[in-house]
């Protein structure tokens, strides 16, 4: 019983992980597409211009917003690392993961609403 527990937490890690993503893709694009003005539209256009929506979440978008909106560096560091959590359970979990710290359920569904909070208030998704 615990070890399937154990496993819908994990899958539900990945839901919510997933919902984070979405989240910041299609933000990505709103603002890539409106040519928004502020500095991180801006950099979003320049991203855009050259990759469309092939941009690497980690490497482009989040750092994009680590650089640009520098008040949510800390929270933008612990989205990485979730995602690294996220890409391991994705990648089939073949190896120990790599991820500086151990992720429960609770500590990601906390950290999706802050994030959730932070970045997108007006957003209506749920988590």
């Amino acid at each position: 019983l615990q070890e399937c527990i154990d496993e819908t937490c994990i899958r539900s890690m990945l839901i919510i992980m997933t919902c984070l993503e979405a989240s910041f893709r299609m933000d990505y694009e709103y603002r890539s597409e409106r040519k928004l003005e502020d500095s991180l539209s801006r950099k979003f256009c320049e991203i855009y211009e050259k990759k469309k929506n092939k941009a690497i979440l980690d490497r482009d978008i989040f750092d994009a917003w680590k650089t640009h909106r520098n008040e949510k560096m800390a929270l933008i560091s612990e989205l990485k690392t979730a995602f690294n959590l996220r890409d391991w359970i994705a990648h089939g979990r073949y190896t120990t993961p790599k991820i500086g710290r151990n992720f429960k359920y609770e500590a990601v569904y906390k950290l999706a609403v802050e994030v959730n909070e932070q970045f997108f208030p007006e957003s209506s998704v749920t988590l």
